[in-house]
């Protein structure tokens, strides 16, 4: 009876290890050809950028592109890392609960606050926010 559950675990703990470095294999490709995109599609921006501002538009030296287009490409992070750690910065802005903006949520453990496509969700109980100066589901923040 040892022998099977011993031989059912260990077929387990097998497979999990192996799961585990075909995701590893999985993220590391993924990393590489994202770090090549980004090479190639810099290069091409960069060029067509340079070809853009050298002409010379209606033949006229006056009417030339004079504003100078500062792209920082090195700026730009295709990484996993920071997508990771903040999943939501780029897709949901936070607001506070002020004094003159949801004033009956300052301080509540309840309020959300982030707004999602232009909509705030203000918390699950009131998506819209409470319109009166107390709301009867406020509760302290803990912290």
């Amino acid at each position: 009876m040892d022998d099977w559950s011993q031989a059912w675990f260990d077929a387990i703990e097998r497979v999990a290890n192996d799961f585990e470095d075909f995701c590893t294999e999985i993220g590391e490709n993924l990393e590489a050809i994202a770090t090549e995109l980004q090479t190639e599609l810099t290069r091409d921006l960069e060029s067509w950028l340079d070809e853009w501002m050298s002409q010379d538009w209606l033949g006229d030296e006056s009417f030339a592109v004079t504003a100078t287009f500062q792209l920082d490409l090195l700026d730009l992070d295709f990484s996993f890392d920071r997508a990771i750690a903040d999943p939501e910065a780029p897709f949901a802005k936070r607001l506070a609960a002020t004094a003159e903006h949801q004033p009956a949520c300052v301080g509540c453990r309840h309020y959300h606050g982030y707004v999602y496509g232009g909509n705030l969700l203000v918390c699950g109980m009131h998506p819209y926010g409470w319109s009166g100066d107390i709301c009867p589901d406020w509760q302290t923040a803990e912290r």
